[in-house]
């Protein structure tokens, strides 16, 4: 993410002035000293740019050179001052050459005393121009070495405000995904309360379903037992038509047997007729009886039928939604 510059070009340009008026060549580093805000690379980019422009003057290096002229020589030979000569003029008739000679020694003297004492004075000053430039050499060995150590903790800086602004970036984005995750988390909650409504109405769907099917099995109960009873009941009839059935073989043989004397006895006869009617009507009657409780039965094997159907369908509906919920 680009963040906005924390300084201008006019505040570089200014920078770099106060750095060439000190002697120094303008680095990234100095206008970082100068300024006490931005990158050292982004400052040595405007700078090498506003240089192109024209805009950073150069720097003029100053160099002091000292020359010391020392005259040798023993002896100095000067001319007298115009007072002393015209003195000298004016007493000359009164004083002798050896009052001159003494004057000359004496300002020789004189001269070489104030030249041996600028000659130490000379010394000294060389002694300490030395000594200066020495002081001077190691100040500037130090501040060599403070400006690498400045640099390197300058670099370490920007290090740490490159790492500052991506954990702020980092910070930023994991607002956004927290804002994000809350979003979804809200989402889910409320598709989870659906959810749990839902889930309560197929419960209830579920209790009604397991109370009906409770009702089914009750009733099925009832049914099968009834269709136990009319199995019997009809396992009964049966045997009764079978009782019948042996009997009517019976009687009929008895009627084959009894054909022969059909004749000689009419009434006898007749009166047989009579029962073997009667007993064709209880047997008809017992066919009927018989063909009502095989319906009967019938109809009980279709409904239990169609009741074990439904059990199966609610069974299966009831396993879809214990898998659904």
């Amino acid at each position: 993410m680009a963040r906005k510059k924390s300084y201008t070009d006019d505040d570089v340009i200014n920078a770099a002035k106060i750095i060439v008026d000190k002697g120094l060549e303008p680095s990234g580093w100095h206008l970082r000293e100068v300024l006490k805000r931005g990158k050292t690379t982004n400052l040595k980019i405007d700078l090498d740019r506003l240089r192109d422009d024209g805009k950073i003057p150069e720097v003029v290096e100053k160099k002091t050179e000292v020359s010391i002229n020392l005259q040798s020589g023993n002896q100095v030979h000067t001319e007298l001052p115009v007072e002393i000569q015209d003195t000298f003029n004016r007493l000359e008739t009164e004083f002798s050459d050896a009052l001159k000679d003494v004057m000359v020694k004496m300002n020789s003297a004189a001269y070489r005393h104030h030249e041996q004492l600028i000659r130490t004075r000379l010394k000294y000053a060389e002694n300490a121009t030395e000594a200066a430039i020495s002081a001077k050499t190691i100040a500037e060995e130090a501040a060599v070495e403070i400006e690498n150590r400045v640099r390197i903790q300058v670099e370490e800086g920007e290090i740490q405000e490159d790492t500052i602004e991506e954990l702020e970036d980092r910070l930023e984005e994991l607002g956004n995904e927290k804002i994000d995750w809350n979003a979804t988390n809200r989402q889910l909650q409320e598709k989870n309360l659906l959810l749990s409504e839902h889930l309560d109405t197929e419960i209830k769907s579920y209790q009604a379903l397991m109370e009906k099917l409770s009702s089914s099995q009750e009733a099925y109960i009832v049914l099968d037992t009834q269709s136990k009873v009319v199995l019997s009941e009809i396992e009964i009839l049966r045997e009764q038509l079978s009782d019948l059935t042996v009997n009517f073989d019976f009687i009929k043989e008895k009627l084959v047997a009894e054909t022969t004397e059909l004749k000689s006895v009419n009434k006898s006869l007749e009166k047989i007729e009579n029962q073997n009617t009667t007993l064709r009507k209880e047997h008809e009657e017992m066919l009927v009886s018989l063909r009502i409780a095989e319906n009967k039965l019938k109809a009980s094997e279709e409904q239990v039928s169609e009741l074990l159907v439904k059990n199966s369908g609610l069974q299966m509906r009831l396993s879809q939604q214990q898998m659904e919920a």
